[in-house]
């Protein structure tokens, strides 16, 4: 009965032993949850005071962007005022520089001497190439002079003239007596361009890649006045305004070009045929190079449609030739 006694009270100890452990690891606990509470409430407090603090920043970065925004606004209109302004001054000069150039020739090839009078030179050309007397061509011009050029100096040619006409008419005139006939001086040949605007030049001359190939093909155009060209294609007229439809239209005219005489031919008669332009060829690049030796140019290639074209379409047959002898120089 003792023993079994002992061993109840044993037991109790170990119940009351336990018991203590149980309270002591709860009271731990307690412990550690309110230091968690409290850790968790200051890292909270941390946060929301950091949330508050970026509220307030991303509402000054608005604010910050709102002005960005509305002075870029004012930015882009005061730019945008500033190309409408820059545009009709452009427009201005163009008309300012059209004016004055309806007034001008250049003419090339006219060969330099010492100590020239140059004056008397081209009146004596131009009254040639007009067959009147050469006191109503001096009566007619005003100012003769030549002038530096990139093309000249790329060149090593004469210098270019310059010829200021009293009347509009004037210059008319000998453009388009210059259309039917060439005139030569000291076995050179004269070209005779109308002056245009540096602007046109510049408009124009996105569009050479296309008129490099419109010649090369012998397909007549004509500038128009304000963009662009205007030609005529297997019957039918077409208006290029535009990079994207002149690159559009070349691929159709490089696609459209004819096979070569001879191409379905077999045999020798083939191979003579192919001999035969062979050497016509040569024949002619050979002949080609002595005339520009010469200074006697091959005939130039109407842009105009017409045969008989009217005094616009006239001057505007000039272009093409100083556009292409004259597409450096104006870069200047």
């Amino acid at each position: 009965m003792s023993n079994v006694l002992a061993e109840i009270q044993k037991i109790q100890e170990k119940q009351d032993a336990y018991q203590e452990k149980q309270e002591a690891y709860q009271k731990t606990q307690q412990e550690q949850m309110l230091d968690l509470k409290k850790d968790l409430k200051e890292e909270i407090g941390k946060i929301r005071t950091e949330m508050i603090g970026m509220q307030q920043e991303i509402k000054e970065l608005q604010k910050e962007k709102k002005e960005i925004k509305e002075t870029q606004d004012r930015v882009q209109m005061y730019i945008k005022k500033l190309e409408l302004k820059n545009t009709r001054l452009e427009a201005k000069q163009e008309e300012a520089e059209a004016k004055d150039m309806e007034f001008q020739l250049r003419l090339r090839n006219i060969q330099e001497e010492v100590k020239e009078d140059i004056s008397a030179k081209v009146i004596e050309i131009l009254t040639e190439l007009m067959e009147c007397p050469k006191q109503e061509m001096k009566e007619q011009t005003d100012r003769i002079y030549r002038i530096n050029t990139n093309y000249a100096r790329r060149n090593k040619t004469a210098r270019d003239v310059i010829v200021h006409f009293t009347k509009k008419t004037a210059r008319d005139d000998i453009l388009r007596v210059n259309n039917r006939r060439t005139i030569y001086y000291k076995g050179k040949k004269v070209i005779i361009l109308k002056e245009f605007p540096s602007l046109v030049l510049k408009r124009r001359r996105k569009y050479a890649f296309l008129t490099e190939e419109l010649k090369k093909q012998k397909i007549r155009f004509r500038w128009e006045r304000d963009e662009g060209l205007m030609l005529t294609y297997e019957d039918q007229r077409y208006w290029i305004k535009d990079e994207e439809r002149a690159k559009e239209f070349l691929q159709k005219i490089k696609k459209g070009k004819k096979p070569n005489e001879g191409e379905h031919e077999e045999g020798r008669t083939k191979k003579k045929k192919r001999t035969d332009s062979l050497e016509e060829e040569l024949a002619e690049k050979e002949e080609f190079r002595k005339n520009s030796e010469e200074g006697r140019d091959a005939p130039n290639i109407l842009d105009s449609e017409e045969e008989e074209i009217e005094e616009e379409e006239e001057e505007d047959g000039n272009t093409t030739e100083e556009e292409r002898d004259q597409k450096e120089e104006d870069i200047c």
